[in-house]
């Protein structure tokens, strides 16, 4: 009887064994597939991230990196390594260069323009011919900051509906002090200098005096609604300086710019009903081709920086690209889509932002007959089912 418990016991100790290696190999086998699934990889498109060191700065950017990788595993993992720290490096150049809030240690930037009034300040020529630019384009918008840090502070408030201009008798009152603060000879003003570089900001006693009492802390120069598509085209020539023009650049307020792509992307063209967003086209985009899209309405995952307020029976959205010192103003606009070859992104963001700022039907059928140019434009308007198309379809 021993001799058998024995036997048996003999039995079940083997048969641990066996299961402890069996599963031990298992857990190996099943370590090693995951390892070379991670380590291998396949031409196509990557996303790419800024680095932690670019990141902890360049938070706000807003910018985000497709890029096509080729070849064996190995390269494919240099070159999305490789594209990662070049994108960094171009990223945080530019949003330091285009920063109105803070300066940097040897770097003339938007802020230094900003907390120097009236000194003509030597800036670097990316920086000069981006105001430049931005001056053909935005006017006396340019100098607006402050009615763009007004919305800007709407926006992103907890209930913003409830601070509205239109519903909220304070918040009409200190508008119309700021957009007051901008008219005639009181408005900032920007003055540049093409002879040596420089750039000198006049700011008003009146202009001052205003800020000061609505106490409102904002740079009196703003790039507003084109401020991340000047940084995508700032980033974008310096990945090319550096060899990495296989990428698509995209922003978060709609705006990219795809380089030389060897295989075509797609803009998701979306609608908005009682059931949420919803996909009503897709538009190709081949290489070097600027891109954007408009959307009245709060895209999906997205939380602030949208929202809605209804008063007298209509519904008006609020957003970046339609800040205006008008907030009773109407924008037909629901969804307006750009794709336009051999341009740059700003040049497609002002366009856009004519668009979504269009005050009638007819007005926005013209400027959508601009804003394709040799491209293509699409529109969606509220209340309507029809789609206003302008161009050459990609």
């Amino acid at each position: 009887m021993a001799e058998l418990k024995s036997e048996r016991k003999e039995k079940r100790i083997w048969l641990r064994t066996a299961l402890l290696v069996f599963f031990a190999l298992l857990a190996v086998v099943s370590f090693t597939i995951g390892v070379l699934q991670y380590i291998h990889r396949d031409p196509g498109y990557y996303d790419i991230e800024l680095n932690d060191e670019a990141k902890s700065t360049a938070f706000g950017s807003g910018l985000s990196l497709t890029y096509y990788a080729s070849g064996s595993s190995s390269e494919i993992r240099r070159t999305v390594a490789a594209a990662q720290d070049a994108f960094s490096v171009a990223a945080l150049q530019a949003y330091q260069l285009l920063d109105a809030t803070q300066e940097y240690a040897g770097l003339n930037n938007l802020a230094t323009l900003c907390l120097h009034p009236g000194e003509a300040v030597r800036l670097p020529q990316r920086l000069f011919r981006v105001l430049q630019d931005a001056q053909g384009k935005l006017g006396q918008g340019l100098c607006s900051g402050a009615l763009w840090a007004e919305w800007q502070t709407l926006r992103y408030l907890e209930e913003p509906e409830s601070a509205d201009p239109l519903v909220n008798p304070s918040e009409a009152e200190r508008l119309l002090a700021v957009t007051k603060a901008l008219e005639g000879g009181n408005a900032p003003t920007l003055t540049l200098d093409e002879t040596d570089g420089t750039a000198t900001l006049t700011v008003p006693e009146g202009y001052q005096r205003v800020m000061e009492e609505w106490e409102i802390e904002a740079p009196p120069i703003t790039l507003g609604a084109l401020q991340q598509a000047y940084l995508i085209d700032l980033t974008a020539q310096a990945l090319r300086e550096a060899g990495f023009n296989q990428g698509c650049l995209m922003s978060e307020s709609g705006v990219g710019l795809a380089m030389d792509l060897p295989v075509p992307v797609s803009l998701r063209v979306c609608r908005y009903d009682e059931t949420g967003q919803r996909e009503i086209d897709s538009l190709k985009i081949t290489g070097n081709t600027a891109y954007a899209q408009y959307c009245a309405f709060p895209l999906e995952g997205e939380v602030y920086g949208k929202y809605s307020v209804a008063t007298d029976g209509v519904t008006r959205w609020r957003g970046a690209w339609t800040v205006s010192a008008d907030p009773a103003g109407l924008f037909p606009a629901e969804t307006v889509a750009l794709v336009r070859p051999g341009t740059d992104a700003a040049e497609v963001a002002i366009s856009l932002l004519r668009c979504a700022q269009a005050e009638t039907r007819e007005q926005l059928a013209q400027e959508l007959e601009s804003a394709a140019g040799s491209g293509y434009a699409l529109a969606a308007i509220w209340n309507e089912e029809t789609l206003l198309e302008a161009g050459v379809r990609p």
